[in-house]
């Protein structure tokens, strides 16, 4: 959990997760090309495999790159990693971006309305096993530890690590409407028990503040309001190449 102070989640803020980008695919970011003076938040898994410590890696995925360094000089972009993106602080082109990194997430602001904020790319609290395991590889010694073994073996790593993760389809949680809303419901109370008390206490709220959560990972696509929750599970953007704005 990570305070920030020094700016706010502005009206008309764009929200942008899980586009997956596979070399090749960089037509499907023609529509952001030309914002400028925007506040634009990279929700994670905005590469479909970018490990910022291997130069293989980062080759495949030039030309996303690039793009986003460009989009950094017209607008504020703030980069939340995924389970598919990591040690991006480590990439001289995305300097310009400020990057967080799984441990610091979620990061807790306020918006103009002056909601309590609470983001993140989505994959908390999953299980013991997987939060172990998310927290390892954003370590910075475990992507030396990787680095190291893809030297000596050649780069055939990566490539196995990419190959599983190509192997996976990308899709929508085939749920039900009332499914999917009992597992949104499910992630507020999530996050309830494990940030609320923190936030309000740093805040110096009352337990009826409003808050908003955004969280992607999922590719729910649905936005409900529990109470004075509103929680935003945020769309694919490999599927329909639409941002979220607030």
């Amino acid at each position: 959990m990570h305070f920030i102070e020094d700016f706010y989640i502005k009206k008309g803020a764009m929200f942008i997760a899980d586009s997956h980008f596979k070399m090749g695919d960089i037509a499907r970011f023609d529509a952001l090309k030309d914002i400028k003076d925007s506040q634009i938040f990279l929700m994670g898994d905005i590469f479909h495999v970018l490990m910022g410590n291997l130069k293989r890696s980062i080759k495949e995925n030039l030309d996303l790159i690039h793009f986003l360094e460009k989009l950094a000089k017209k607008n504020d972009i703030y980069y939340l990693a995924g389970n598919h993106d990591m040690h991006l602080t480590l990439i001289d082109e995305l300097s310009g971006i400020k990057i967080f990194p799984h441990k610091l997430q979620p990061i807790i602001l306020k918006d103009y309305m002056d909601r309590i904020c609470i983001l993140a790319h989505g994959d908390l609290w999953i299980n013991t096993s997987y939060d172990a395991y998310a927290r390892l590889m954003s370590e910075a010694l475990s992507g030396k530890c990787l680095r190291y073994l893809d030297k000596i073996t050649f780069g055939k790593l990566y490539s196995k690590i990419r190959k599983k993760v190509y192997s996976k389809p990308i899709i929508r949680m085939p749920f039900s409407e009332e499914r999917l809303e009992r597992f949104a419901r499910y992630r507020v109370e999530l996050y309830k028990k494990k940030v609320f008390s923190g936030v309000l206490k740093h805040y110096k709220k009352p337990l009826d503040s409003k808050f908003c959560i955004i969280e992607g990972h999922f590719h729910l696509n649905r936005n409900y309001t529990f109470d004075n929750v509103e929680y935003v599970g945020l769309d694919a953007f490999y599927f329909e190449g639409k941002p979220f704005i607030l």
